[in-house]
């Protein structure tokens, strides 16, 4: 039972990586058809099986893994990553992933994984836990966020992810926010920034950072969130409407 040790040290694994174990394929689905009715591995989806946790009888794997098992080339994002980063104090039963093409929306584990196409390639963190994760990073995160809140709670919970960023690299900030070519989301991130930013940590950018989302952001007066549906003022710096809550002004 070596063998079948080695291979329980994974999280999540198929029958084609296990095939390294031995020479004979009938002995290792013998094997483990055994191990998944004494409860040790479970199926998790087509040729996907996950080690079983004893303690809790659920899978080792969390979400973010699975994801990246189930959709090898797509990426966590929008509000998952969110999670991920810790940058928000609730969990959805939702994974969302960035893709280059349509996924398959599909349910498992008591979770609901479903793709969003974007032409958008830069950004993606990889990183081993139990097994393989593939997320946005925190600068591509944030600005995914601010320009799909729809997808990630709305503006409350977009504002409660800028305070609770720790730290931002402006260089790499402003190279996704170039690759992105929207001049309204220069000003979206740049307004939130200089408002909430890390209001936990006392965090800053740079007044240089401030000055290129200034020369890029687009002239006309919009709105910070088209959703929000609450009374707004009318910020002349970044020619925003944004909630009247947030600062003083007259309300539109």
């Amino acid at each position: 039972m070596s063998r079948v040790n080695d291979f329980l040290m994974d999280a999540l694994f198929t029958a084609e990586d296990l095939k390294k174990y031995y020479e004979d394929e009938s002995e290792l689905r013998k094997n483990l058809d055994t191990l998944v009715e004494n409860g040790r591995v479970r199926k998790v989806a087509g040729d996907l099986y996950g080690t079983v946790n004893p303690l809790t009888e659920d899978i080792y794997a969390d979400k973010y893994e699975l994801a990246a098992a189930l959709y090898p080339g797509s990426c966590c994002a929008y509000h998952t990553a969110m999670e991920y980063h810790w940058l928000t104090v609730h969990d959805f039963d939702d994974v969302q992933l960035a893709c280059a093409e349509p996924l398959k929306t599909q349910a498992l584990c008591g979770l609901r994984f479903e793709g969003y196409v974007t032409d958008i390639h830069e950004g993606v963190a990889g990183e081993f836990r139990n097994s393989y994760v593939r997320v946005t990073d925190m600068e591509r995160t944030i600005i995914d966020c601010t320009d799909r809140m729809d997808l990630c709670g709305g503006l409350e919970e977009v504002r409660t992810a800028y305070k609770l960023i720790i730290s931002l690299d402006e260089e790499r900030f402003l190279k996704y926010l170039e690759i992105y070519n929207k001049g309204i989301l220069y000003k979206k991130c740049a307004y939130m920034l200089s408002r909430f930013y890390g209001e936990m940590f006392r965090c800053s950018m740079s007044p240089e950072f401030y000055d290129v989302c200034r020369q890029n952001m687009s002239a006309e007066a919009e709105h910070l969130d088209e959703a929000y549906s609450g009374p707004c003022v009318y910020d002349k710096e970044w020619k925003l409407y944004v909630p009247a809550e947030w600062e003083g002004g007259t309300t539109k």
